[in-house]
Parts: C-alpha cells; sequence; structure tokens
C-alpha cells in the first residue's frame, strides 16, 4: 500500500496541525499538505497526509475513514500518483499530418474526404 492517504470532505476550519494530530494517533506522519484555493487561501475541502510506514497509512485509512471532523464525515482512501503533464508537438491527435494519432484515425476512415451525396438521392422524409 502506499503510504500517502487522500482526505476529502474536510471542514474549512480544518488546519494542517489539526490534521496532524488526528493521524499521529495511527503513527507516525511525515508530511500533511492541505489543498488550499490560491485565490482567497482557504481550504478547498482536501488534504494529503503522507504516514511513515505503509502499515500506519492502512491503520489511519480504516481508522479514520468515514471518521466525523467539525460535523463532517470524512472520506480517507489511497491517493492516487499524480498524473504526467501531456508533452509532445502542437498538433499532436489532430489530423494535421503529424503526430502519433494520425495513421490511427486514417486507419478508421477518418481523415478522407467524405464528399456529398448525389442529387435525388436524399434521406429524409419530405422529397423534392
Amino acid at each position: 500500500m502506499n503510504n500517502r492517504l487522500y482526505i476529502s470532505n474536510l471542514p474549512g476550519t480544518v488546519s494542517e496541525e489539526g490534521l496532524r494530530s488526528l493521524f499521529t494517533q495511527k503513527g507516525i506522519v511525515a508530511e500533511v499538505k492541505l489543498v488550499l484555493d490560491p485565490a482567497t487561501r482557504q481550504s478547498r475541502g482536501s488534504a494529503f497526509v503522507t504516514m511513515a510506514t505503509s502499515e500506519a497509512a492502512s491503520a489511519a485509512m480504516h481508522a479514520f475513514h468515514s471518521y466525523r471532523l467539525e460535523g463532517r464525515n470524512i472520506a480517507v482512501t489511497e491517493a492516487r500518483p499524480a498524473e504526467q503533464p501531456v508533452t509532445g508537438l502542437i498538433g499532436e491527435g489532430f489530423d494535421t499530418g503529424i503526430g502519433r494519432f494520425t495513421t490511427a484515425a486514417k486507419e478508421r476512415g477518418r481523415g478522407k474526404s467524405r464528399g456529398r451525396r448525389p442529387q435525388g438521392k436524399s434521406r429524409g422524409k419530405f422529397r423534392r
């Protein structure tokens, strides 16, 4: 198990020190990071807590999932790794003639000119 936990549904009044003291009950806490709104610097209601060992993280997750904190039931789950940012060529993924998705799109039939239907072959309820 990962040592890093994701805590959601936190009340806005919780602080990093409050979370640290809560999770210290189940083991040594290496790091606490409260997710803040960059404009207002207020809590967004979630945080990351890194425990010293995976056993302590597992114990904290089982003990504090659905724990009532200041009137809210918090959710404690294992944190997923951060997604890598997409890098590559400008236009990658579009039918510009460059990029790794171009050949797959052409194989599926996209990228071809679809053309127009011949006159008199309309498909509708009303015909001319």
